[in-house]
C-alpha cells in the first residue's frame, strides 16, 4: 500500500473524529451505548454453543449491530472492512471472500465456495445469491482458520455467520430509516417490525430497499440510456417464533429477495490492456468511471428460502434440529470486448436448489466432561441452464445493442449433489485452568455430471464420483485467570470435489482440497476497559482447486484444476478499548508475510502483452501492440504469491458518544487498509494498497424515538476495483463506488 494513501486517509479519519469530538466534549459523560461495550462483553455461538467471545479457544472476528450500522458496511460486499484477516471479492456473479489467503476461483454449476456462509444456522451454498445488505442484523461472526468438525464441508479458510433478530414475546417493537446518497442519487430504506401474539408466539418481520442511479458513465457519442453500475435490490425476511414451554421453541423463518446490479459486469480495459488498443474505430476509456460498452450489462440474482428451527433445553442436554430450503436464479449478459464495437456478448445463467437438515446433541452441563454431537445432510440440484457465446451484435445508431449477433457457442451444465456427514467434539476440563476438545468429522459426498453440448452440437458428457473424507481438531487451553487464556490447536478442513460443468470436451473432475493447520491465540481482558485478542498461524494447504481461463483460437475456456500447494503463515488481532467516557476504540489488523504456492506446475499464466513474462516482452515499450490484450503461458508457479492475500491489512473503528440539545450524539469513523495483492496467478495483475474511510453522524432527540444522521462512505474518493478479469480480449476491472454522502432519518418505537 503506498504511503500517501494511508497518510491521506488517516488524516481524514483525525479530521473527522476532531470534528465529532469538538462538537461537546464539556458535556461527555459515561453514556454507555451499544457500540461502548467491549470483547469482553460479546456473547458468540462459534462453537455451537453460547460463551464470551474472550473464552472461545478459536479466532472470531465480531461486529455487533451498531459496528455494522455505523462502520458503513452495508453489504456483504463491505465485510472486510470491519473483519481483520477477511477480504471480500467477486469473481464475476460469485460472491468470494478470503479468510487468511484461503480463497475459491470456481464458479461453474455446483462449485460453493471454501469460506462456509451461514444467516441464522442455514448454510447459503449458493455463490451467486450471497451479495445482501446487512440490515436489522445482530451480530457477525466471522470464523478464522479451518472448521471442519463442526461445520464441515466447504469450510477450508473459516465461516462466516449472519445471525439476525428474533421475535420479541415481551413488547412490540418498530423501526424505520430511510437514508439518501448525494452523489448516486441513492434511497435506502430499512424497516423491521416484532408482536407478540399472546404468551408464546411472537412475529418479526424485516424488509430493506435500495436504488441508485449508477457511477460509470459512457464515453459513446450521442449516448443518452443513463449511466452504468447501478443497483436495485429488495429483501423481506419473516420470523415467526413459538415458545411451545420453558424448554422448547420453535422459530420458523422465510425470505425473499431480489438484487439486479450491473457493478461487476460494468468492465473496462485496465491500464488500456485491450487487444483494440490500436483500433481507431475502437473507445478505450483514460479516466476512472468511464466506459464503452454498448449494452447495459444484466446481473440478476434472486432467491427464496424457509427454515424451521426446533430447540429443546432439558436440564443438561439441548437438542437442535434445522431444516432449511432455499432456491436461486441468477443471470448475467455482458459486453465480450468491452469496447464500443459489435464485438462479442456472453450470456450466462445459473440456478441452484438445496436442502439441509442438520441434527445436533450437546450436554450442558456443569462438570469436567460435555459432549456435542449430529449429523448433517445436505441434497442439491445446480446448473448453468445456458452459456452461451454470441459475435457481431446488431447496434443502433447510437451504439446500443439492439440484437446479439450470431449465437456460436452455447452449454447447459447439471450437476447433482448428495452429502451426509456425522461429528462430535468433546471438552474435557481436569481443573478449573486447563480444558481440552477433541473433536472429528466424516464425509461422504457423491455428484453427478451432465454436460449438453447445443452449439456446436456434441455427445453429451456424464459422470459421477463418491468422496469421503475425514477431518479433526484438537485444542489445549490454559487460563491464566479469568480474564486471560491461552489456547493452542490443531485442526483439518477440507473443500468437496468438484465438476467443470461448462467443459466441451472431456470431463473435469477434481478432489477435495485438504488444509491443515496450528493456530496459537492469546486472548485477554486486560483492563475493564481493554480487551484483546491475538492468533497466530501456519497452514499446510493442499490439492488446491484453480479455476482458469485459457485462450484458444482468441476464445475463453475454462479449466479447473487441481494444481497447487501453499504455505500460509500469519498473525492478525483485534483490540477493544473505551478510552474515555462515550469514547471507544476498535482495531483489527492482520499481517500475512507468507502466502506462497509451494507447488503449481503447468499453470495457466496470463500475462498482459508487454509485461516481464510475456511470450513476447520486446513488444513493448517501442511497439505500437505493447498492452495489446494477453498472452497465455504456461509455467511453474512455484513461489509466487497466493491471490487476494495482502500482506497487511487492517481497520480502525472510533465511536463517540455524547449528550447535545437533551439528547444523544453520535459519531464514528472508520478506517480500513489493505496493502497490494494479486487478482490471478503469477504476480502480474494485482490491485495496488489502498484505503478507504467512512464516517457517521447522529443525533437522536431527547424521546429517543427519531434520529438525523449524516454520514458518507469512501470519503478520501479512492479509485480501487471490486473485480478484475483477464481474458482474450484483455484485462478488464470493474470499479468499486465513488465517494458517496448522504442523509438519513430514523424512527425507533
Amino acid at each position: 500500500m503506498e504511503k500517501g494513501h494511508l497518510n491521506r486517509s488517516a488524516a481524514a479519519l483525525a479530521l473527522f473524529i476532531g470534528m465529532c469530538a469538538s462538537t461537546d466534549v464539556a458535556l461527555a459523560q459515561d453514556t454507555t451505548s451499544e457500540s461502548d461495550t467491549g470483547y469482553g462483553d460479546i456473547v458468540v455461538t462459534a462453537q455451537r454453543k453460547s460463551e464470551r467471545l474472550l473464552q472461545a479457544p478459536l479466532s472470531v472476528a465480531v461486529a455487533d449491530a451498531a459496528r455494522i450500522r455505523d462502520s458503513g458496511a452495508v453489504s456483504t460486499r463491505n465485510l472486510g472492512e470491519i473483519a481483520s484477516g477477511l477480504t471480500s471479492t467477486t469473481n464475476g456473479l460469485a460472491f468470494q471472500p478470503a479468510i487468511r489467503a484461503i480463497t475459491t476461483t470456481g464458479t461453474s454449476a455446483g462449485d460453493e465456495s471454501n469460506v462456509a456462509l451461514y444467516v441464522d444456522g442455514v448454510y447459503m451454498a449458493a455463490q451467486t445469491n450471497n451479495f445482501f445488505n446487512l440490515k436489522n442484523v445482530e451480530r457477525i461472526e466471522v470464523l478464522k482458520g479451518p472448521q471442519g468438525t463442526l461445520f464441515g464441508r466447504n469450510a477450508t479458510g473459516g465461516a462466516i455467520r449472519i445471525i439476525t433478530k428474533d421475535p420479541s414475546l415481551t413488547e412490540p417493537q418498530f423501526s424505520l430509516d430511510a437514508n439518501y446518497g448525494t452523489k448516486l442519487h441513492s434511497v435506502d430504506i430499512n424497516g423491521y417490525a416484532t408482536a407478540p401474539i399472546g404468551d408464546k408466539v411472537a412475529v418479526g418481520v424485516t424488509g430493506s430497499y435500495y436504488d441508485d442511479d449508477g457511477y460509470v458513465r459512457s464515453i459513446i457519442p450521442g449516448w443518452n440510456r443513463g449511466k452504468f453500475a447501478t443497483t436495485q435490490s429488495y429483501q423481506v425476511r419473516g420470523k415467526l417464533l413459538l415458545q411451545a414451554s420453558e424448554r422448547v421453541k420453535v422459530v420458523i423463518e422465510g425470505n425473499i429477495g431480489r438484487n439486479e446490479s450491473d457493478t461487476q459486469f460494468v468492465l473496462v480495459p485496465k491500464d488500456r490492456l485491450s487487444t483494440q488498443k490500436n483500433n481507431p474505430v475502437a473507445l478505450l476509456p483514460a479516466k476512472p468511471y468511464e466506459a464503452s460498452l454498448n449494452l447495459f450489462p444484466i446481473l440478476i440474482s434472486k432467491g427464496h428460502g424457509a427454515s424451521i428451527t426446533g430447540i429443546y433445553e432439558g436440564d443438561s442436554v439441548t437438542v437442535t434440529s434445522i431444516s432449511a430450503y432455499n432456491r436461486v436464479r441468477s443471470d448475467g449478459v455482458l459486453d465480450g470486448d468491452r469496447t464500443n464495437l459489435a464485438g462479442s456478448v456472453a450470456a450466462v445463467a445459473s440456478y441452484f436448489k438445496w436442502y439441509t437438515q442438520e441434527l445436533t446433541v450437546a450436554t450442558t452441563s456443569d462438570g469436567p466432561l460435555n459432549v456435542i454431537g449430529g449429523v448433517y445432510y445436505f441434497k442439491a440440484n445446480s446448473s448453468l441452464p445456458y452459456s452461451d457465446a454470441y459475435l457481431g451484435p446488431t447496434l443502433d445508431a447510437t451504439g446500443f445493442v439492439t440484437a446479439y449477433g450470431t449465437l456460436v457457442s452455447s452449454t447447459a451444465g447439471f450437476v447433482n449433489t448428495d452429502s451426509l456427514s456425522g461429528f462430535g467434539e468433546v471438552t474435557l476440563k481436569p481443573s478449573e485452568k486447563l480444558s481440552f476438545i477433541g473433536g472429528v468429522r466424516g464425509t461422504t459426498e457423491k455428484k453427478e455430471l451432465r454436460t449438453e453440448l447445443i452449439v456446436p452440437v456434441g455427445p453429451s458428457l456424464k459422470d459421477s464420483h463418491r468422496w469421503s473424507n475425514f477431518n479433526y481438531r484438537i485444542t489445549a487451553q490454559y487460563k491464566f485467570s479469568d480474564s486471560t487464556n491461552v489456547y493452542l490447536t490443531r485442526s483439518t478442513g477440507f473443500k468437496a470435489g468438484q465438476y467443470n460443468a461448462t467443459s466441451r470436451a472431456f470431463v473435469q473432475r477434481v478432489d477435495p482440497e485438504k488444509i491443515g493447520a496450528w493456530e496459537l491465540g492469546l486472548k485477554s481482558q486486560m483492563t475493564p476497559d481493554i480487551s484483546m485478542t491475538l492468533a497466530g498461524y501456519h497452514y499446510k494447504y493442499s490439492n488446491i482447486q484453480v479455476q482458469s481461463n485459457n485462450f484458444i483460437n482468441g476464445a475463453n475456456n475454462i479449466i479447473l484444476a487441481n494444481a497447487a500447494n501453499a504455505t500460509v503463515t500469519g498473525v492478525d488481532g483485534d483490540i477493544s478499548a473505551r478510552i474515555a467516557p462515550g469514547l471507544t476504540v476498535q482495531i483489527g489488523a492482520s499481517w500475512l508475510p507468507k502466502a506462497d504456492y509451494d507447488v503449481y506446475r503447468d499453470a495457466l499464466d496470463s500475462v498482459p502483452k508487454g509485461y516481464p513474462g510475456s511470450l513476447d516482452p520486446s513488444l513493448c515499450p517501442s511497439s505500437p501492440l505493447c498492452g495489446a490484450g494477453n498472452d497465455q503461458i504456461i509455467r511453474d508457479l512455484r513461489d509466487s504469491r497466493m491471490i487476494r492475500a495482502p500482506k497487511f491489512s487492517g481497520n480502525i473503528g472510533v465511536a463517540y458518544s455524547t449528550n447535545l440539545a437533551g439528547g444523544e450524539l453520535k459519531a464514528n469513523a472508520n478506517l480500513f487498509f489493505t496493502s497490494k495483492f494479486f487478482w490471478v496467478a503469477g504476480a502480474h495483475i494485482s490491485e495496488d494498497g489502498y484505503s478507504l474511510v467512512n464516517g457517521k453522524l447522529a443525533w437522536t432527540e431527547p424521546s429517543g424515538h427519531y434520529t438525523l444522521s449524516l454520514w458518507g462512505r469512501n470519503l478520501t474518493n479512492k479509485v480501487y476495483d471490486i473485480y478484475v478479469s483477464p481474458n482474450a480480449a484483455g484485462v478488464a476491472r470493474a470499479f468499486a463506488q465513488p465517494r458517496e454522502i448522504g442523509v438519513g432519518v430514523g424512527v425507533n418505537f
